[in-house]
């Protein structure tokens, strides 16, 4: 099942996808007028199959949304947090000084979320910003310390994400400390240089990874039980219609029922959290674009899409202003 949250004359409307490709009225479906997606994850058990029941007999046509008085918002636009995880493929993985024993994290402000259609906007001195391609699990029940077998029943449903990313926003924010005797042999996450070495390195991500509309996400929630493989999914990326990004989940060094358990060890994860698994990585055809870095999205234009296997396809026009 496939869950979307849309604005519709003004006021926000949880829909899903029905027969015939439909836009469905999901409150109006059940005939429960305060429905949100919060309020449908809270209580899934319940609804979700009376909305499957409900979806399989023909809609009537005053629960049917016409898609051209529609805009898209996050499937889920209130999440108490958005949780990242930081160089989380294989690909890039492999250059790190220090190999990675256990996930690495970062939170995106619920504020820098935007829906399916709605422009990323990054003026021309935000400097080089680009893409970052990922699968994103809406969280289900609340948890914490949760085992790995037990993590992916915690889930509700998958979505896709752009976990924009701005380095230049990211380079203003880093700092170096000279301290005053040289750094130790604690820092064991980077390399010293020389036994007087006493930089120590700072980098802040709010700018770089929370400014608004560097959360693009959707359009669905898809539903756990139609994702076999969480772990087994293609994930594109495409800047109109050249394909520039073309990978797979099963290039994540961690898998997503090990972020999961992982993470909750350390903060209670919420129904409707996001968290989302680490960036596609491997190339296109195109030499013009070797790296994420080289999608410059403060001097690109054109509309930038990313397409998850059984989820659907993410756009978003780049906008400068």
């Amino acid at each position: 099942m496939k869950i979307a949250t849309v604005l519709a004359a003004g006021r926000p409307v949880v829909t899903a996808l029905g027969p015939a490709e439909q836009l469905v009225n999901v409150a109006r479906l059940l005939s429960l007028p305060d429905l949100t997606v919060a309020t449908l994850i809270a209580d899934a058990d319940r609804l979700l199959p009376k909305l499957a029941a409900a979806l399989s007999e023909p809609v009537a046509a005053e629960a049917v949304l016409d898609s051209a008085d529609i805009s898209w918002l996050a499937p889920q636009p209130h999440p108490s947090k958005i949780v990242g995880v930081a160089v989380n493929n294989s690909g890039i993985a492999q250059f790190a000084y220090r190999q990675h024993v256990e996930p690495a994290y970062f939170l995106k402000p619920p504020s820098a979320l935007t829906g399916h259609g709605e422009p990323i906007v990054v003026p021309p001195e935000y400097g080089l910003t680009h893409p970052e391609p990922e699968l994103a699990a809406i969280i289900g029940r609340r948890i914490k310390a949760v085992q790995p077998e037990q993590a992916l029943e915690a889930i509700f449903g998958y979505t896709i994400i752009n976990d924009i990313t701005s380095p230049a926003l990211k380079d203003r924010d880093s700092m170096e400390l000279r301290l005053p005797s040289p750094v130790g042999t604690d820092l064991t996450w980077r390399e010293t240089h020389g036994e007087k070495d006493s930089s120590l390195y700072l980098t802040y991500h709010a700018r770089s990874k929370g400014s608004d509309t560097f959360a693009p996400m959707g359009p669905w929630i898809t539903t756990r039980d139609e994702v076999v493989d969480p772990n087994a999914l293609a994930v594109d990326c495409w800047l109109d219609d050249e394909l520039v990004v073309s990978d797979s989940t099963s290039k994540l060094t961690f898998p997503i029922q090990d972020v999961i358990a992982h993470l909750s060890n350390y903060m209670t994860l919420e129904p409707g959290d996001v968290v989302h698994f680490g960036t596609a990585v491997q190339p296109g055809a195109n030499p013009k674009f070797p790296t994420l870095r080289h999608l410059d999205m403060s001097s690109l234009n054109g509309t930038l899409s990313v397409e998850i296997a059984g989820l659907g396809r993410l756009d978003n026009p780049i906008a400068h202003k």
